[in-house]
């Protein structure tokens, strides 16, 4: 299925080139990222071929794959009045119809929309997340989180995982750290419990008054010291002061 997202028109069309493929749950800023772990290549048919191979084969030749007579067809959960969620679903829409799958994007109200993903109805759902600089998958990776616990929304259990993040938050040694983290890249990614897409850009505008502005690689303006705790205003020279 992720073969089926077309990520470099994704960025190229919807965000203008200011985003970048994501291949698991850290970005390439950040220590825990794993970089020998590739983006998912966009290869509609070959995801078809790969159904096939599992059985699903469109049988009686509408277009959709079926198995055991039942149409390979799921709804895509998106918040309504999301115009970049509208956007990826209509693309990715595209790409399945391309491998034989038929996926239905049910706008919902975001009231309503989280209220079902907490409950676990649903098929798929378009959902964002933010990164900390402390890169704990713990919240939406760990099984002791799935709702209504905490926020593992793909309801994802692998014991493997879960040892990982237990000993990554147990770890306080970073050079310790990475190799940890760096497998817990490599086996979230090869699972697919979810599917991480793109990282977009945040565009930040200031007074030229505002001095001592500063970037941290990976983590932006925020979240790092001393960040914006070192910015100071300048004089105003309209008001003397």
């Amino acid at each position: 299925m992720a073969m089926c997202i077309d990520l470099k028109s994704l960025i190229n069309n919807l965000y203008h080139g200011t985003a970048r493929a994501m291949s698991g749950p850290f970005t390439p800023d950040e220590w825990a990222y794993n970089p020998n772990v590739p983006v998912i290549a966009f290869d509609p048919q070959g995801a078809k071929r790969q159904l096939n191979s599992i059985g699903w084969l469109d049988t009686d030749h509408d277009g959709i794959l079926d198995k055991n007579k039942k149409p390979f067809t799921f709804d895509f959960l998106i918040t309504a009045g999301n115009p970049q969620a509208a956007a990826f679903g209509q693309l990715l829409q595209a790409s399945l119809q391309d491998a034989g799958v038929k996926m239905n994007v049910v706008p919902v109200d975001p009231t309503a929309f989280f209220q079902r993903v907490l409950a676990g109805n649903y098929q798929a759902a378009y959902l964002g997340w933010d990164l900390d600089p402390d890169p704990d998958p713990f919240p939406y990776l760990h099984s002791s989180q799935i709702p209504p616990h905490g926020q593992n929304f793909a309801y994802y259990s692998n014991p493997e995982v879960d040892r990982l993040i237990d000993e990554g938050r147990r770890t306080f040694d970073v050079n310790k750290r990475i190799p940890i983290y760096q497998r817990l890249h490599e086996i979230v990614a090869a699972d697919q419990p979810l599917t991480p897409t793109i990282q977009v850009s945040v565009k930040w505008a200031f007074n030229k008054r505002v001095h001592g502005v500063k970037e941290s690689k990976g983590w932006g303006l925020f979240l790092w010291d001393p960040g914006e705790f070192d910015w100071w205003i300048g004089r105003d020279p309209r008001k003397g002061h």
